[in-house]
C-alpha cells in the first residue's frame, strides 16, 4: 500500500522534470551578452510566468532572483501536497531550510541596520511573501510584524513562538556582547539537521537512502565551512570552538 502511494506521487511529480533547463539551454545562457538577454531566453521556460508578473517591479538580476524564488516556492508546495502522509513530516522538515535562509537574511539586515521589506528580492518568496509562510510555518501577518522590527533582539523576540526563536534566544546574549550572528545561525542550522534526521527515522524500512543523502549534504556544508574558514583565516577559532562549526559538532553527536 505504502509503495503504491509513493509510486503515484512519483508519477505526479515526474512531470516537473520535463520543465528543468536542459544542458543545451544552460550553455546558451552562458553565451548571453547581458542579463537582459538571459531574461528574454528564460521567458520561454517555466520561469516565464513569474518573470512577467515581477517585471513591472524588478529588473535584470533582481527580476531573475524573484522569479526563481517564487517558482521554487510553488514547486515546493506541489511537492508537499503530493507527498503521502507517511512522508509529509520529512518533506516539511526538509523544506524548512528556506525558513532558515530567510531568517538569516532578516537577522543579517537588522544587524547591519539595513531596512528589509516584503519585496526584498533576495527573500525566497511567493507574491512577496517569504517561503516559510507558503509552508504554513509563519503567517503572512506575522512575517510583516517580524520584518517591521528594527533590531536583532526584536526579530528573535517575535520568533520565540516558533522553534526558531527558542533556539536563537539561547545565543542572544553572546550576540549582544560580540555582534556576531555566527553562533545563533550555527545553532539554528544544527537544530534543523537534527530535526530533519529525526523525521527520517525508519518507518517503512526504505528511508536509508534518504538519510545518506542528508548525510552527504551535511558533509558538503562542513567542507564549505572549512574552506570559508581557511580563506578568512579563522580556522583556529573554529578548532578551538567546535560548536561554531555547527555541522561538524552535530555530526559527532548525531550521525
Amino acid at each position: 500500500m505504502g509503495a503504491s502511494q509513493y509510486a503515484s506521487s512519483f508519477g505526479r511529480l515526474q512531470s516537473i522534470a520535463i520543465n528543468f533547463l536542459s544542458e543545451e539551454f544552460l550553455l546558451n545562457l552562458l553565451k548571453a551578452n547581458s542579463v537582459t538577454e538571459m531574461v528574454k531566453q528564460l521567458e520561454s521556460t517555466w520561469y516565464g510566468e513569474e518573470i512577467k508578473k515581477a517585471a513591472s517591479v524588478y529588473k535584470e538580476a533582481e527580476l531573475l532572483e524573484v522569479a526563481f524564488n517564487r517558482n521554487m516556492v510553488e514547486t515546493n508546495k506541489m511537492i508537499s501536497e503530493a507527498t503521502p502522509f507517511g512522508g509529509k513530516n520529512a518533506v516539511r522538515a526538509y523544506l524548512a531550510k528556506w525558513d532558515l535562509y530567510n531568517i538569516e537574511l532578516i537577522l543579517s539586515s537588522k544587524a547591519m541596520g539595513r531596512e528589509i521589506t516584503e519585496t526584498e528580492s533576495l527573500l525566497v518568496s511567493s507574491r512577496n511573501v517569504p517561503a516559510g509562510i507558503a509552508a504554513g510555518n509563519i503567517s503572512h501577518d506575522e512575517i510583516k510584524i517580524i520584518l517591521a522590527e528594527t533590531t536583532v533582539d526584536g526579530v528573535v523576540s517575535k520568533l520565540t513562538k516558533y522553534d526558531y526563536g527558542v533556539v536563537l534566544m539561547k545565543h542572544l546574549d553572546e550576540f549582544q556582547k560580540t555582534g556576531d550572528l555566527g553562533p545563533m545561525m550555527s545553532a539554528l542550522h544544527e537544530a534543523y539537521y537534527q530535526k530533519l534526521l529525526e523525521s527520517l527515522k525508519f518507518f517503512q524500512g526504505d528511508e536509508g537512502s534518504i538519510r545518506e543523502l542528508i548525510r552527504a549534504e551535511i558533509d558538503k556544508k562542513n567542507i564549505l565551512n572549512l574552506l570559508k574558514a581557511k580563506e578568512s583565516n579563522i580556522l583556529l577559532r573554529v578548532e578551538e570552538s567546535p560548536q561554531r562549526n555547527y555541522l561538524t559538532a552535530m555530526k559527532s553527536k548525531t550521525l
